[in-house]
């Protein structure tokens, strides 16, 4: 536990090296690397020195609020983080990047013909921060050839799939050698790489299947691994591996797995498995983490209420819509509007403002929900064309239903279903992006657990 007199220390870093205003060294780095972006000549009187005044300016930061944070539960720390990222984005310009490895000294990784992993250290900050999306972003920018670098440009892209694929080519080369025939100290940094492989493979393969008995020890192990690398004479290897242990750390936190089983506690039976398989098939989607919104509107799903979300584009409001369907299509609750002989099918109907978004669902929600359950979940359309009719083909099954449409077409729906349909369903309402009173809420997600299907649609 860092002391007061460290903490004070901490925090004042952040606060001078991480306001909402750039600092001019800060400001100069982004003018420079933004210029040479745009294929413009950079700061004339722009140095390597100063360069190499803004790497070691980065790791300041993170190693600050790493300190700060074993102490301080708020999340004010993940300012310093950001910072850090944004600093090392900024160096990972391609120019910027070959002044700083040929600038090095001469006991750091460039001289041994490796560039210092710059991209690599920028996409970890950002994960740690907590915004995945920008790590995203920033990696398409990663280039190279090498088994470990492509490992964790997958991992820090939190695609945990592609991971996986580099483990098995690490595993298939002669990387191996040194942990199945150990040779003496001199492979010690051979093993040490090895072993640091293990513990991502670990956490993606819980990401996975679910099974987490072997993630403690994975973890506990990458931590004093990333102690191992501070005597490395690559000095950013130690900052490379701590960064890799709090993103595994972060991984599990955020994994889908533990919000699938609360919500399987939650609901019936035929709902548990269905849940359990598409948590299996967002790993293969590459949804495999929960966003804090997501959070938040799985926890109202698991409580079985009607709530609205309301979140940015692209936090992921799909994906808690799509959980939400799960639990009304394999729902045990009766219809109270019919008798039980009657109530032989679920039904969720799901309403877009345009026909472009409907396709994008449809899509996306054929795609999730293929084969999570025996029964085939029926995603079909009603946004455009002719107008549904007693004579369509889904109407008359008693197959688990999703129906996509627009504002205008709720209440033809309705009509039908109602009058002619000889298949009663159990009825959810998803709304999404609704615009109301001049102001555009981005999502509202109802759950109508008991609707009356003769009701307005209003």
């Amino acid at each position: 536990m860092p002391t007061e007199a460290t903490l004070r220390l901490t925090r004042h870093v952040r606060r001078d090296h991480a306001t909402h205003r750039l600092t001019p060294p800060q400001a100069r780095l982004y003018s420079h690397s933004l210029r040479l972006s745009m294929k413009q000549p950079g700061l004339r009187t722009y140095s390597s020195g100063e360069a190499l005044a803004r790497l070691d300016e980065a790791v300041m930061l993170i190693e600050c609020a790493l300190i700060e944070r074993s102490a301080d539960q708020s999340q004010s720390w993940r300012g310093g983080v950001k910072r850090a990222a944004e600093i090392l984005e900024w160096l990972s310009q391609q120019e910027v990047r070959r002044t700083l490895n040929s600038a090095s000294e001469p006991s750091t990784s460039a001289s041994e013909g490796r560039d210092i992993p710059i991209p690599l250290l920028c996409a970890a900050a950002y994960q740690l921060a907590g915004y995945p999306s920008l790590a995203l972003g920033h990696l398409r920018r990663m280039s190279g050839d090498l088994v470990v670098p492509r490992l964790l440009d997958s991992f820090f892209r939190s695609d945990f799939p592609s991971s996986l694929e580099a483990i098995r080519a690490f595993w298939a080369t002669d990387q191996s050698a040194p942990v199945l025939e150990p040779a003496g100290d001199a492979d010690l940094s051979r093993q040490t790489l090895a072993h640091v492989v293990m513990c991502p493979g670990t956490v993606c393969q819980y990401l996975r299947n679910g099974i987490d008995t072997t993630v403690p020890r994975a973890l506990e192990k990458l931590d004093r691994l990333a102690t191992i690398f501070l005597s490395s004479r690559d000095p950013y290897s130690w900052l490379l591996a701590r960064l890799t242990a709090e993103a595994c750390h972060q991984y599990v936190r955020a994994s889908l797995w533990p919000r699938v089983r609360e919500l399987m506690a939650a609901s019936s039976a035929a709902a548990g498995e269905a849940f359990e398989q598409f948590a299996r098939v967002s790993f293969t989607n590459r949804r495999a983490l929960v966003w804090p919104s997501q959070e938040l509107g799985i926890k109202r799903l698991v409580d079985n209420d009607s709530f609205v979300l309301c979140t940015p584009t692209g936090s992921g409001k799909t994906s808690v819509a799509t959980l939400a369907s799960i639990q009304a299509l394999f729902s045990n609750s009766p219809n109270v509007f019919l008798p039980p002989w009657l109530d032989t099918g679920q039904l969720v109907l799901y309403i877009v403002p345009s026909r472009a978004l409907a396709a994008e669902v449809e899509s996306r929600l054929a795609e999730d929900l293929r084969g999570i359950a025996a029964q085939q979940v029926v995603v079909t359309g009603l946004y455009g064309g002719n107008d549904w009719g007693p004579t369509d083909a889904w109407m008359a099954r008693d197959q688990p239903t999703i129906v996509i449409s627009t504002f205008e077409r709720p209440m033809l729906f309705f009509g039908t279903s109602a009058h002619y349909s000889s298949t009663a369903y159990a009825l959810s309402l998803l709304m999404k992006r609704i615009r109301w009173k001049c102001a555009t809420v981005q999502s509202v997600n109802l759950r109508l657990a008991r609707p009356d299907p003769y009701a307005s649609s209003t």
